[in-house]
């Protein structure tokens, strides 16, 4: 009966919604894994950025294994608090950043932990200036002791590109060392979260990141759901296929249909039945 889907045409039919399939299979998993992605990168937010700050020397020799080791993604957003010192003179900004669609700065500044490390520290963000190569005004650190409240942060890759004086493409620590000529910490920074004593005027800052995990989950199933469409297709084009042949009959053709017999005419009086009709009549009457 389905012999047929042995025939060339129906043979390349099946190659076709393989072939569909497949790449819906694929486009699938790869919003599958999109989804993963986000997923692991919003687990560090989800589990550290509401916790208690704990001090930054404490937490280092944890998070930090083995020794000036970048700092792993589950310690991200870890929050700390740290006394110390700014060091304002060394201060560095990281260009074409954006905040809420506004193009402008972010603003480091190395910060010296009283008996520890110097870190870098992310102040924030500054709009660009009216000549497009640096910002109008950076805000100044409070001077002094300060008590700095900050979360932890993975650096970011080093950019081989050219800067102006004092600028990077990147946050990325020994780069800050190599502009400075300080000996920061390599495998973290600091983004802050309160200073005290507080500033007049401070960088703007982002806040809490977004945790949203995007459309990626109904994106993968709309395709796997396609995929199976398209075998579901064949099977039903299949059918109907099979279905005409068992019609057709077993001589692969339709029966003839059988011409109707045309409708019969009656038949014209003629003058001797008129005639005959009148005799008759007269002869009962």
């Amino acid at each position: 009966m389905y012999r047929f889907l042995l025939t060339p045409r129906w043979l390349a039919g099946l190659a076709v919604t393989v072939v569909v399939a497949v790449v819906c299979v694929l486009l699938g998993m790869w919003q599958w894994d999109r989804r993963e992605q986000a997923r692991e990168r919003n687990e560090p937010v989800l589990a550290n950025y509401d916790r208690e700050p704990r001090p930054l020397t404490e937490v280092l020799p944890d998070a930090l294994p083995p020794a000036g080791a970048e700092l792993p993604r589950p310690a991200r957003w870890t929050p700390v608090t740290a006394d110390g010192e700014y060091l304002a003179e060394d201060t560095v900004l990281v260009r074409n950043r954006s905040l809420n669609g506004r193009p402008g700065y972010v603003v480091l500044v190395p910060f010296a932990v009283d008996d520890g490390p110097v870190v870098v520290v992310d102040r924030g963000w500054v709009p660009i200036g009216a000549t497009g190569s640096a910002p109008d005004d950076v805000p100044a650190p409070p001077q002094g002791p300060v008590t700095l409240t900050a979360r932890l942060q993975t650096p970011e890759p080093h950019l081989e590109r050219d800067a102006p004086a004092g600028q990077l493409h990147s946050i990325h620590p020994p780069d800050v060392a190599g502009l400075t000529g300080l000996d920061v910490l390599p495998g973290v920074y600091l983004v802050a979260a309160g200073e005290d004593p507080a500033p007049a005027q401070a960088p703007a800052r982002a806040g809490r990141p977004a945790v949203d995990e995007g459309p990626h989950l109904s994106y993968a199933l709309q395709w796997f759901v396609f995929a199976t469409g398209a075998f579901v297709g064949y099977g039903v084009l299949a059918r109907r296929e099979a279905a005409d042949r068992r019609a057709a009959g077993a001589g692969g053709e339709r029966p003839a249909a059988v011409p109707a017999a045309p409708p019969s005419r009656s038949r014209r009086r003629s003058d001797e039945d008129v005639e005959d009709e009148i005799l008759d009549a007269r002869s009962r009457g």
